[in-house]
Formats: structure tokens, C-alpha cells, sequence
């Protein structure tokens, strides 16, 4: 491969300079009959003679060193880049005589970019499901002995809350890929409000508005962890600040290509300006960056679910809150239509 970019390159070098040799001589030919009619001096033709060398030098020095050493250049990253021996400074070259090639080499680019953001979200996952599993067969059996012992008291409430914590936890720190079932999901939640009914009783309520004619929507696939956070933002920072009852709706519409969830909750809203920062925080989220948001909405930010939505199917999905003061909120997410074989519709 080397001797043929080799034997291309004094193909390009050898065709550039016969065209000015022949330019060359064509005009010092032209000279010379000038001068022979005595259409000009011995001086204009020594000083055109001058001139022509000169330009002629100039003209080769300028393909040289502009046009085919860069060429070179470029031609011998490409190669490195084959061989695995470089990388970014390829992309910082300018293509701006190809510029297709330019387009290609930055999609590429963002193709590079996303595959490793991909790789640093799989292993941020990773890490925190070992960060939270020092010994998760001692919680897992520490939680089925309370709920046996709460059994046996009669304590039935006692142990239906202790199941659903245990298999809340199981769920949220084991098993790191990136898609699951709908229906996956919704039991996680429906465990995961079964903790919260315990704490605040009959103050919270959820709904789920499955659409009777499309029952094999349970079998959709979506981002795991995607429900959960979103209901957590819902009732710390909407209907817990309620002095009555509050409800969370969650709402699904299947279109060709795409699978709108919508999470609706009657709490306080949110003010219009903070509503907009939000809403434009969403809207810069970018696939190229994975943050670190432990600690907030059981340890996944609602940027962060974003953020994973992007950079698992692209910038066209994602999620929008539309909210009202005093009214609630509603947030809306936006993914394709994925079946559970792995297939798009």
C-alpha cells in the first residue's frame, strides 16, 4: 500500500510539472521569435527570460510545499490511522480541497465521540452497580428474612413493603445493559411507589393509561432506569410540597416510528423562567458528555436520562416538560418504536 500511495504521489508531481515545463517553454519559444522579428529588444527578452524562470520556480515551490507535501502528509496519517498509531490529530488537518472528504472524516468523528461516551456510560453503570453491590446476597437475604419474620407476626404490610424494597434494589443495582421491557419498567416503578405509599400512605397515588388495542406495548423496548427518576423529581419536587392528595398519570402513545411516554403529576409546577432554563438544559445535552449526577433523583438526573435517550438513538429524541404553577407538570419522552426482538418499526 505504501509504494502505491508512493508511486501515485510522482504520478500527481510528474503530470504538474511537464504541464509547466510545456507552459514554459511554449512562452520562452514565444520569446524567442519575438526576438528573432525583432519585435523586441535583448533586454525585454533577457528580462521576459528572467521572469518566466522565476515564475516557473515559483509556480513549482508553491505545488511543492502548499498542494503535495501536505498531500503526503495527510496521505501518511490516513495510513496511521489504519494502523491504529493516530487519531485525533487526523481530524484536526484541513480537507478544504475535498470537502466531502472533510463531511465524512467529521462524521466519523462523531461517530468515534459517541462510541466512547457509550463506553463511559456503560462503564459509569457498571461502576455503580458495584459501587452499591459490596455484598448485595446479604441485603437480598436480610430482606427476606424481615419480610419471613414480618409474615409470621401478621404483619402483612410490613412484608409486602420489604419485598418491594428488596426488589427495587435488585433491580436498580444489578443487570447494567441499556435496554428493557416496558413492562420491566413499570414493575420497578409500581415497586418503587409501593415504598413511597408507605411513607406518605394514601397522600400518593399512580396511574398507568395502557392503551387497550395495543397491549404488546408492554413488550417494548426503552432506556432502563428511564420511569423511576423521572416519578422520584415528580413527588419530591411536585406533589410533596402539596398539602393534599396528589396523583402521577403516566400516559403512552405508539406512533410508526416513535413511543411517546408522557409522566404527568397534579403538584405545584414550576415557574415559567426555571421551566425554560430546564427545557434548554434538555435541549444542550449532549451525547458527547456523560456526567456524574449520583446523589440526585436516586442517583440518575433527569439530564442524565436525557442524556442516555440521545446518545442511545440520536438528537431527534429525548425529553420536553411542559408545566404549569400551581397546576403540575408534565414531562414528555420521546424514543423509537423499538420491539423487543431489537427490531425498529
Amino acid at each position: 500500500m505504501k509504494k502505491e500511495y508512493e508511486t501515485f504521489s510522482k504520478q500527481i508531481f510528474l503530470v504538474v510539472f511537464i504541464l509547466f515545463a510545456m507552459v514554459i517553454t511554449l512562452s520562452f519559444s514565444f520569446l524567442i521569435v519575438l526576438y528573432q522579428y525583432q519585435i523586441i529588444d535583448s533586454k525585454v527578452f533577457w528580462g521576459s527570460t528572467f521572469f518566466i524562470i522565476l515564475l516557473f520556480s515559483f509556480l513549482v515551490y508553491v505545488f511543492e510545499h502548499k498542494i503535495m507535501l501536505p498531500y503526503l502528509r495527510k496521505i501518511n496519517k490516513f495510513k496511521k490511522f489504519k494502523d491504529g498509531l493516530i487519531y485525533e490529530e487526523l481530524f484536526e488537518e484541513d480537507y478544504q480541497i475535498v470537502p466531502e472528504l472533510q463531511e465524512v472524516l467529521q462524521r466519523l468523528h462523531n461517530m468515534l465521540d459517541k462510541q466512547s461516551a457509550i463506553k463511559i456510560s456503560t462503564k459509569q453503570a457498571e461502576y455503580l452497580a458495584l459501587q452499591n453491590q459490596i455484598n448485595p446476597h446479604f441485603l437480598y437475604n436480610t430482606l427476606d428474612a424481615i419480610r419471613g419474620d414480618a409474615l409470621c407476626a401478621g404483619k402483612e404490610d410490613i412484608a409486602n413493603i420489604t419485598e418491594a424494597l428488596s426488589k427495587f434494589f435488585r433491580y436498580t443495582i444489578t443487570e447494567t445493559e441499556n435496554l428493557v421491557t416496558l413492562e420491566s419498567e413499570i414493575e420497578n416503578v409500581e415497586n418503587y411507589f409501593a415504598i413511597q405509599e408507605y411513607r406518605f400512605g394514601e397522600k400518593l397515588k399512580i396511574v398507568f393509561n395502557l392503551p387497550e388495542k395495543q397491549q404488546d406495548i408492554l413488550q417494548l423496548k426503552i432506556p432502563k432506569l428511564t420511569l423511576q427518576p423521572i416519578i422520584e423529581n415528580a413527588i419530591f419536587h411536585g406533589l410533596e410540597k402539596k398539602s393534599n392528595a396528589g396523583v402521577v398519570v403516566l400516559d403512552f402513545e405508539l406512533s410508526d416510528t416513535k413511543f411517546y411516554i408522557s409522566i404527568k403529576d397534579d403538584g405545584v409546577g414550576i415557574p415559567e423562567d426555571k421551566l425554560e432554563e430546564l427545557n434548554a438544559k434538555l435541549e444542550r445535552v449532549s451525547v458527547s458528555y456523560v456526567n456524574d449526577d449520583r446523589g440526585k433523583s436516586g442517583g440518575i438526573a433527569l439530564k442524565n436520562v436525557c442524556r442516555r435517550i440521545k446518545l442511545l438513538f440520536g438528537e431527534e429524541y429525548g425529553i420536553h416538560v411542559y408545566s404549569l404553577p400551581g397546576m403540575g407538570t408534565d414531562v414528555r419522552i420521546t424514543i423509537p418504536n423499538i420491539h423487543s426482538e431489537g427490531s425498529r418499526s
